[in-house]
């Protein structure tokens, strides 16, 4: 059997049309759209005809990350919007329950306590509309604000009630507010910071049954489709190409393995001054020379 755990809901028109009037009203009207149950089921059977198509045989749905609106004000937009989407999802669900699974959208307005919406959602979707899991945005603010890292206490309320009800948390963020920093940038972004402050604070000490569950950092577009990347275009070059590789302290380590087949001393994120020669002849094993440039870190 192939699951897919990460997959999104396809949204029929009259949602995009509710978002529309959600965020030019401010949720003012705040009344749920009545989407007729034929729209629904096109939609849905689009999903599974998609599915099909590459041989899934189960699909786990969650609300379209960059769509969540967690910073647009007031918190009520995103509220409104979480709801009509997992209610949406659960009308997929309910057309196809052999095929698919409900994971909930929260809204996690900017820096709100998760008390205040994300946390009676995730209760709702669980207890009443059967879902198995969550997404987790580590960064409701979308480049707003500078918000905790996952391994913060902030946090372990919402860690606390998933593991009550047993379902894991998929962590994915949402839009980005940033010119500099596209959404789909920060998906590889949030991820990464997320792992380095869970593992950080050592958060699964603190809850040992917490299920989390991190995409992209390593599927399409994520730090190991980009090493392999680069691995590949510098094997590609001439025999007596000389080529400057410029990273960071979790992809500089990587690459050299990749290129020589020996591994380095780990980097610390506050460490600089690292340089590597890498000499990789044509024939013969290759070597790598460690050196310093610049401030000593």
């Amino acid at each position: 059997m192939i699951i897919d755990s990460h997959a999104h809901i396809v949204m029929p028109p009259e949602s995009f049309r509710f978002m529309a009037e959600l965020v030019g009203g401010r949720a003012n009207p705040n009344t749920l759209p009545k989407i007729p149950d034929a729209s629904v089921r096109k939609m849905a059977e689009e999903l599974v005809k998609s599915m099909d198509n590459v041989g899934t045989d189960v699909q786990f749905i969650s609300p379209r990350p960059y769509l969540q609106m967690h910073s647009v004000k007031p918190g009520r937009v995103t509220e409104l919007w979480s709801t009509h989407c997992n209610d949406l999802i659960a009308r997929f669900v309910e057309m196809f329950p052999e095929r698919l699974r409900g994971v909930a959208g929260l809204p996690q307005y900017m820096d709100e306590p998760l008390e205040s919406r994300a946390i009676p959602e995730l209760r709702r979707c669980v207890d009443q509309l059967g879902f198995v899991g969550c997404l987790i945005n580590p960064d409701p603010t979308e480049g707003l604000g500078d918000p905790p890292g996952l391994g913060d206490p902030f946090w372990h309320p919402l860690y606390r009630v998933m593991t009550e009800l047993n379902v894991p948390g998929l962590i994915h963020s949402a839009g980005s507010c940033s010119a500099r920093e596209s959404y789909t940038l920060k998906f590889i972004n949030e991820e990464s910071i997320a792992i380095v402050s869970l593992l950080g604070a050592r958060t699964f000490d603190t809850f040992p049954d917490l299920k989390i569950v991190v995409v992209g950092t390593s599927g399409d577009g994520g730090i190991a489709d980009h090493v392999k990347e680069i691995v590949q275009k510098v094997k590609g070059l001439p025999d007596d190409a000389v080529a400057a590789i410029v990273g960071h302290t979790n992809t500089v380590g990587p690459v050299i393995e990749g290129l020589t087949g020996r591994t380095v001393e780990p980097i610390a994120d506050q460490q600089f001054d690292r340089l590597f020669v890498l000499s990789i002849p044509a024939a013969g094993a290759a070597t790598v020379a460690p050196m310093r440039y610049g401030q000593a870190t």
